[in-house]
């Protein structure tokens, strides 16, 4: 996957410059963006094929601008970077029309694979409704249907989605480490190791080439684990 438009958003100019290294190693042409302000200038002049922002910026913060892209029906998607691993985040995230998340500190690979994934569900679906559009919210869902039944399996669907997504994102974030990552979600062990289970959530295999020297903890570069 090569010669995309990414545009990386983050008031750290460290941050910056180490996504625009590993992606520019992956042949896409990245700009960077110090704001949400900046970014959404950027947006209004030209096409871009993906949006990474970090959540907590000065000024507006990633997900107004995940809104302000919504909003202006650009149909660029949108990945949101943040420090939270809370399942109303990831919620807020998604509701407000990110395509996904990642957690931090973020491992490069991780990074790597979900931009891959998400450009080529755009590339895929391109003539036809974007796959990456996140479905009805429940108001809209309302307007459709009366059926109480039709919106519960929405809602549920949804929030098992969310759940494992948060649930895959921590583990990777804290190194599969089962029980800090049960004590971040707030949950006993056996109930991580039945959602496990549950959800069919395995270690990926990391045997690629890595960032192993020069990290900052966990295989994860220094510049990396700040973001």
């Amino acid at each position: 996957m090569t010669g995309f438009r990414i545009l990386a958003v983050d008031d750290d100019r460290t941050v910056l410059d180490a996504v625009v290294e590993l992606l520019h190693t992956d042949g896409h042409a990245v700009e960077t963006a110090s704001c949400a302000e900046e970014a959404e200038a950027l947006l209004c002049e030209r096409f871009f094929d993906l949006v990474i922002t970090d959540q907590v910026m000065p000024g507006q913060s990633g997900l107004d601008l995940i809104r302000v892209v919504q909003e202006r029906d650009l149909g660029t998607p949108v990945l949101l970077v943040t420090g939270q691993a809370f399942l109303t985040t990831a919620a807020e995230a998604l509701g407000a029309g990110a395509v996904d998340y990642l957690i931090k500190p973020i491992d490069p690979q991780h990074l790597r694979a979900v931009v891959n994934r998400v450009l080529r569900s755009a590339q895929e679906s391109a003539g036809d409704p974007p796959a990456y559009i996140s479905p009805p919210g429940v108001d809209q869902l309302l307007q459709v249907s009366d059926s109480q039944g039709m919106i519960q399996i929405f809602i549920g669907t949804r929030m098992k989605e969310i759940e494992r997504t948060v649930i895959a994102c921590t583990l990777d974030a804290l190194g599969w480490n089962k029980n800090k990552t049960a004590k971040v979600l707030g949950i006993s062990r056996r109930s991580l190791y039945n959602k496990l289970a549950r959800y069919h959530i395995v270690r990926p295999d990391r045997s690629g080439p890595g960032f192993g020297e020069g990290t900052g903890g966990e295989g994860i570069p220094a510049a990396f684990s700040r973001w």
